[in-house]
């Protein structure tokens, strides 16, 4: 054992030991105040690197979320618009079958039902002008894509006599080029007309989508002179086209519209018959469809001439007139970047865009144009300001072609509510759940590696703090060692 007054190197070990135990005690106590387990890199650099992407995750998803129920508020305010809209169409269709029963109908009802036809008119206009989400308009058209016209590639030329596109899949263009060929014409359910040869003529029942009738048909020999004998076929089957859906052109028994779906059943109830008898159906038309890199293959639905798109690139109808769609024809168009931009994820990646189009619900363009039936069915087609007082489809003018307008208008209401609900439900809701799940998982992620774990901190904080008293008791006793040497001394 050796005595030394000029080092107490005791003295030194314990006051080592008392920092050490003074700065973890410091340590512990700015821990307990903060309630973070990491306050500066220094503390835990792997876990601050790990907590601090955890945090800028956290940001992210938790913007996400903000995003998508603001999107389904104005999801949801279009909604209660269209809701308006659908009811003031509902009303103004009732008011159509009223006036198309012209028994028991005075003039004044239908002026009064004509006026009310008007404002309603007006009431779907305001509407479709008004209704905003904060400054953006939502039906008045302006968040419709532009659709540039069809561009002949080859062929005769293309009729597109409507197109709507609900949903497109920009990525970084600006546009998309669709370009089609048509490989098979679309057909009308068909039959060849004939005559009855007994001289007492005969019964047919002609079948069609609008319902079944029985139609006299005269026999040749009762036919006037001049007079072509099919064409008597002709006169009786057209008489009753609207309660059919057939109409006779040309010798020949047609549906009125296109596709697999259209169907003709001519039975013979009576006589003898010469034309074709049984069922018939048309046919749908055929064509490849092409994006800018894809092929849409199945994600397309022909119905005769209407084609659909529905596929996660690209939603929407394409309506050829009918002269295009019995013509093998190859176009092109171009929809421009436009409509509604949706942010559905939490990165800000195009894959986590979506871009919709909101149509307008201006009576301007609610409709269909007007289309020419063959073999003198009449003009039928038009848009919903044609059915306002002096319109060429108002009450008193043409009831029953604005009930097919009506129909038409309804139809398009109708799917744009049930796209946007369809997003709400299908993509935005279940989006948002899943973003709060992720926000929990991760936010207690981030909470492991990074906030503090009190029932630990505060057996430590005992710990240190024991560890200061013990160390401040042994340097006082440490610095009572010198003192000894004086016994020493003589």
């Amino acid at each position: 054992m050796s005595l030394r007054i000029n080092h107490n190197l005791e003295a030194l070990r314990a006051i080592g030991q008392l920092r050490s135990a003074d700065a973890q005690n410091s340590g512990a106590l700015q821990k307990l105040s903060s309630g973070l387990r990491i306050q500066k890199a220094s503390d835990d650099p792997s876990g601050l690197v790990i907590s601090e992407l955890f945090r800028a995750q956290i940001s992210g998803v938790d913007q996400a979320l903000e995003n998508t129920q603001t999107n389904r508020n104005l999801l949801a305010t279009a909604d209660s618009a269209l809701q308006e809209i659908h009811d003031q169409i509902v009303s103004i269709r009732s008011m159509a079958i009223s006036a198309s029963q012209t028994g028991g109908q005075s003039k004044d009802q239908l002026l009064v039902q004509q006026e009310a036809v008007d404002q309603a008119i007006s009431s779907i206009d305001r509407i479709a002008g008004t209704t905003r989400y904060g400054r953006e308009k939502l039906i008045d058209g302006s968040l419709e894509f532009v659709v540039d016209t069809p561009v002949q590639v080859n062929g005769n030329p293309v009729g597109i006599t409507d197109s709507s596109f609900r949903r497109v899949y920009f990525g970084s263009s600006n546009a998309v080029v669709l370009s089609a060929r048509i490989t098979q014409s679309a057909t009308r359910a068909s039959l060849n007309a004939g005559i009855f040869t007994n001289p007492s003529g005969g019964v047919l029942r002609i079948t069609g989508e609008l319902g079944v009738e029985d139609v006299a048909i005269p026999s040749p020999s009762t036919v006037p002179v001049g007079v072509i004998a099919v064409g008597s076929i002709a006169d009786e089957v057209n008489r009753v086209r609207e309660f059919t859906g057939v109409y006779s052109s040309g010798n020949i028994l047609y549906s009125e519209e296109f596709g697999s779906r259209q169907m003709i059943r001519v039975e013979v109830i009576s006589g003898n018959y010469t034309g074709q008898t049984g069922l018939a159906n048309g046919e749908d038309l055929e064509g490849n469809f092409l994006g800018a890199s894809n092929a849409f293959g199945d994600d397309v639905q022909i119905d005769g001439r209407s084609v659909r798109f529905r596929s996660k690139l690209l939603q929407g109808d394409v309506l050829f007139t009918a002269s295009a769609a019995q013509s093998l024809v190859s176009f092109s168009f171009q929809i421009e970047r436009g409509g509604l931009g949706l942010s559905v994820g939490s990165y800000g990646l195009d894959s986590e865009q979506i871009t919709i189009a909101l149509p307008s619900m201006d009576s301007d363009e609610l409709g269909y144009f007007e289309e020419q039936r063959p073999a003198g069915g009449g003009t039928v087609g038009g848009f919903l300001h044609s059915l306002i007082s002096g319109g060429s489809n108002d009450l008193q003018s043409n009831p029953q072609n604005a009930i097919r307008i009506l129909d038409h208008v309804l139809a398009e209401v109708l799917q744009t509510r049930s796209h946007l609900g369809g997003l709400d439900k299908n993509l935005l809701d279940p989006h948002a759940r899943s973003l709060s799940v992720a926000l929990e998982n991760i936010t207690e992620s981030e909470s492991f590696v990074r906030d503090l774990d009190f029932a630990h901190a505060t057996a430590d904080l005992t710990r240190t703090q024991v560890l200061l008293s013990v160390g401040a008791s042994v340097l006082g006793s440490a610095n009572l060692l010198p003192r000894n040497v004086l016994d020493l001394l003589p």
